[in-house]
């Protein structure tokens, strides 16, 4: 027993020798780039940095008394209201860019973060008003609760391929943002991730996704949305998208709230032989106006189910997506660019709902604009 109490003790004894070496750090400044260098694991984190940096380079390692440390992370709130700093660009292996370490940096307008960088903490680049650019690796894993939130200049970006959870906020009140890659394996998209992202016009969802929260694309820019199979719950995903025309639900839906101050819907297409009943009703000037597309033979069913039977129009005889496919064949090509010049030009007697392309009433050259751009992948 004594002999158990004496290797308790001297583990104790170690475990305290341990932790004194791990947290005696020395504060070291190299490059205007301050760390704290941890003699006892060989790590460095960073504190920050002088006074007049604009163009902040943070290493994989740094060489302090002839010992080499690897930077691992930023501690506290790092650079958080750094008015200075204009680009960050940031190397390492399994460094962490941790919560708030950016927050409110008003001049910061790029951000490059290279391989090795894993993880970017809560609101870590919130509220960097003049944040245009952001380039990742594949080696970023998680994005933090609001990382980007409130970057109101952010205009584009393609996020890591192993991010499979966008968090609540991320991307909230990003006004400017036009277009974002979401990750092929993306499973979760948190509450009021792409709120009032009010320039971002479409985006294509990977058929990973299991259930939209609600407010996930709240008052944004969405003109259409096509959902994939697989989604089987969706709350009030797109309340407020005041823009949105062209919406399609997968055959895997089992519960949904509806498209809450959604008035503007001209087009509803239902994947599902089996009507599922929404939670809530679609605005009443989408009954009136929204033409209701079902699958081929369930019209008298959909008819006959609660809140779908509200449509005024309801058919089976063709999907509206993709909505630059103006010619039915399900390919978006020269052939959809030669119907609308001559439905433009008044050569097409048979000139069908499909050919206003982006759903404003009037067949024109914004609608052959946008079967030109979806042909160039733009």
């Amino acid at each position: 027993m004594i002999t158990t109490m004496i290797k308790k003790i001297l583990l104790l004894i170690v475990c305290a020798i341990v932790s004194w070496g791990a947290m005696n750090a020395e504060i070291v400044t190299i490059n205007g780039v301050i760390y704290d260098a941890f003699t006892g694991t060989g790590q460095a984190a960073v504190k920050g940095c002088e006074t007049g940096i604009k163009n902040l380079v943070i290493p994989a390692q740094i060489t302090y008394n002839g010992k080499i440390f690897s930077v691992t992370s930023i501690t506290g709130n790092g650079f958080a209201y750094n008015t200075e700093l204009e680009t960050a660009t940031i190397d390492g292996s399994g460094f962490s860019v941790t919560s708030s370490s950016f927050k409110g940096c008003a001049n910061l307008k790029k951000v490059t973060l290279l391989e090795g960088v894993h993880y970017m903490g809560a609101q870590c680049f919130e509220k960097c008003v003049s944040l245009e650019e952001i380039t990742m690796t594949n080696s970023v894993k998680t994005l933090g609760y609001g990382a980007f939130s409130g970057c109101v200049s952010l205009k584009s970006l393609t996020l890591s391929n192993s991010i499979t959870k966008i968090e609540e906020y991320a991307f909230n009140e990003c006004k400017a943002l036009t277009h974002i890659n979401l990750p092929p394996n993306l499973e979760t998209i948190g509450q009021m991730a792409f709120n009032g992202c009010s320039s971002l016009r479409k985006v294509s969802l990977p058929t990973t996704l299991k259930k939209l929260d609600h407010n996930t694309f709240s008052k944004s820019g969405l003109r259409y949305i096509y959902i994939p199979e697989g989604i089987t719950e969706m709350g009030f995903a797109f309340a407020g998208c005041k823009e949105l025309k062209v919406v399609s639900l997968p055959s895997t839906l089992t519960r949904f709230q509806g498209f809450y101050s959604c008035s503007g819907i001209t087009d509803v297409e239902c994947r599902s032989t089996t009507p599922v009943k929404p939670t809530d009703d679609f605005e009443r000037d989408v009954y009136q106006h929204a033409q209701l597309y079902v699958p081929k033979g369930c019209v008298t069913a959909y008819k006959r189910s609660g809140v779908w039977g509200n449509f005024i129009g309801i058919t089976d005889d063709y999907s509206p997506f993709p909505l630059t496919d103006t010619n039915g064949d399900k390919v978006t090509d020269v052939a959809d660019v030669n119907r609308t010049i001559d439905s433009i030009l008044k050569l097409n007697n048979q000139t069908h709902h499909k050919d206003d392309v982006n759903r404003d009433g009037i067949i024109d050259i914004t609608d052959l604009n946008e079967i030109i751009n979806e042909i160039l992948g733009l």
